[in-house]
Order: C-alpha cells, then sequence, then structure tokens
C-alpha cells in the first residue's frame, strides 16, 4: 500500500512538472523560444490585449501550480519572476476583467507599490463595468493581504489561506 502511495506520489510529481514545463514554453497560445518573445507590458494597451490576457493567465497559472502543488507558502525566484511580469502588465492595462489572473496575481503582492497596481485596475474596471464579482474580487483580495500582513513569516499555508478567504462568501465568485 504504501510503495503505491509513493510511485502515485511521484507520478503525480512528474505529470506537475511536466504541466509546469508546458505552460512556461507557451506563449501568445504557441511554442515561443523566449528569445523571440514581444514584451506584451509595453504593448498591452494596443493591438496586444488579447494575448496580454492570455499571458496573464499563463502567468497565474504557473504561479498557482507552484503554490497549490508543492504546498508552498514561501518566495522562490521562479514566483518572483513571474510575478513581477504579471505586475508590470497590470500596470499598464488599466481594465481586466478577469478575476481570475487578478486574484491568483494580487495574492502575490508583497510591496505596496504592487497592492496599487491591483488596487487600481480593480478600481478601472469597476468603473468601466460595475459588477458584483469585481466588488467582491476586491474584497476576497484584501482579506488574502489582511492575512500576509497577520502573517509576515509566511506560517499560513496557501491553500488554507485561499480556502478561508473564498469560502468566506455565501456564493463563489466567477472566476470566468
Amino acid at each position: 500500500m504504501r510503495a503505491n502511495t509513493k510511485a502515485m506520489k511521484a507520478f503525480l510529481q512528474r505529470e506537475l512538472e511536466s504541466l509546469e514545463h508546458e505552460l512556461e514554453s507557451i506563449f501568445n497560445g504557441k511554442h515561443v523560444p523566449e528569445e523571440e518573445r514581444m514584451d506584451l507590458s509595453q504593448s498591452a494597451p494596443s493591438q496586444h490585449r488579447m494575448f496580454a490576457v492570455m499571458e496573464l493567465y499563463r502567468l497565474a497559472a504557473l504561479i498557482y501550480l507552484e503554490r497549490a502543488s508543492r504546498n508552498f507558502s514561501g518566495s522562490s525566484p521562479k514566483l518572483a519572476t513571474w510575478a513581477g511580469a504579471a505586475f508590470a502588465m497590470l500596470a499598464t492595462m488599466g481594465v481586466l476583467k478577469y478575476n481570475f489572473p487578478v486574484f491568483i496575481i494580487a495574492c502575490e503582492a508583497r510591496t505596496d507599490k504592487q497592492r496599487i497596481v491591483i488596487l487600481d485596475c480593480l478600481e478601472k474596471t469597476q468603473a468601466s463595468q460595475p459588477t458584483a464579482g469585481t466588488a467582491m474580487v476586491k474584497d476576497m483580495i484584501q482579506r488574502a493581504w489582511a492575512m500576509d500582513d497577520l502573517d509576515p513569516a509566511g506560517d499560513v499555508d496557501y491553500m488554507e489561506k485561499l480556502d478561508v478567504v473564498v469560502s468566506g462568501w455565501d456564493s463563489m465568485p466567477s472566476f470566468a
């Protein structure tokens, strides 16, 4: 029984690493070598907005995968790189009606500057497209930040934090 559990964990770990590799190598919906990638943080307001949104989803998926699959609440160079790229893009995009990437990326905000980027994006989104979902996600993000502020050592497990933040509502927010 124990050997099966160990083998299953090893198999799942390999699959997660494969998924991470796939997410790492996809850009603009296709495999593109890193040296040939466009800097979407500079062109998000223009014709590349759709690609910027896809890139934000990709970065959010990588962040979530790293945190959730490894049950990891600390910091790492990979997380810092992904979050840094996401914050740079969000700072130039203004309105972003997609709650999933904003929520996941916002949970990575460690500085006031990063939090201002998130709040600015949420304010612009709410002003252009007022929805209860955006207001709910904003409140969830602020609750996550409060938990981070109360736990500077990072002792609270990432998945537990998300569970507390998301389960504090009567209904599940739309992350579509």
